[in-house]
This record gives C-alpha cells, sequence and structure tokens, in this order.
C-alpha cells in the first residue's frame, strides 16, 4: 500500500532487511508514537498488542516461544485469535484477514476497565482501615 514500514527492535537483534526504517534505542514514548501513528502493527510483544487494541491499529501477532499462552488469551479475550501465528514464517497470513471489529472490541474494553476499576475501588476501601496517620 506504498506506506513505509518500522521495524522497532532490540539493540542486539539483526537488521531486518524489508523494513525500510529500523529503530533499535525507540524510548517508549517513541514506541507508543509509532504504534499510534501505524496503520497495520505486527508484533511478537504483549505490550505491542495491548496498544494496538488500545489504539485500534489492525494487528497481526506471532510468537512460538512462551508468549504465545499470553497473546492467545490476550486477543481471544477481545475476539482477535484470528491474528495470531505461532511461527514468523506465517507472517504473509496477515494479508488475508478482515479488518477488526473495533466497536465490539471496545465494548470488552470497557468491561473490562469497569471490572478492574471495581476491583481496585474494592481492594482500596478494605484497606482503608488500615490506614493510620502516625504524626510526630
Amino acid at each position: 500500500s506504498g506506506l513505509p514500514i518500522v521495524a522497532i527492535m532490540g539493540e542486539h537483534e539483526l537488521p531486518l532487511e524489508w523494513a525500510d526504517v529500523v529503530l533499535t534505542a525507540a524510548g517508549p514514548l517513541e514506541w507508543l508514537g509509532h504504534i499510534r501513528a501505524a496503520e497495520f502493527v505486527i508484533t511478537d510483544s504483549f505490550h505491542g498488542c495491548i496498544f494496538a487494541i488500545r489504539h485500534q491499529r489492525e494487528l497481526f501477532a506471532y510468537s512460538s516461544d512462551w508468549r504465545s499462552m499470553r497473546l492467545t488469551a490476550l486477543l481471544a479475550q477481545f475476539g482477535l485469535e484470528n491474528r495470531l501465528s505461532n511461527t514468523e514464517g506465517d507472517l504473509p497470513g496477515f494479508t488475508t484477514i478482515s479488518r477488526a471489529e473495533w466497536n465490539r472490541v471496545a465494548e470488552v474494553v470497557d468491561n473490562e476497565r469497569k471490572i478492574g476499576l471495581g476491583f481496585l475501588r474494592d481492594a482500596l476501601s478494605l484497606n482503608a482501615g488500615c490506614v493510620t496517620n502516625h504524626h510526630p
């Protein structure tokens, strides 16, 4: 589609020949900025998936190691399990997936946010009785 391909990787990883831009020292804000600006995110990172979902960016994830269980559970939670491959070699498969149903994904995000806030509210109210002020 004529879009530049930006690869963000660790300093000790081998360079990617297919990337137009390779960044090896991206800080958190720069990394997040690239996800926000992306039309499509391909990642083997749990946090890459989280932020792609948060910013409603089309995504495809791959993993063949211990991360695959986390990525599988995460993507299934949002109905995006068809976005995961167990090997980097399957990356061409991402071109055949349909666009995500972001309205439905947003509903899941809102529901999970309510559950999380409820948990925190309950936990903080339980601990509120344990907090005492000691002034000298």
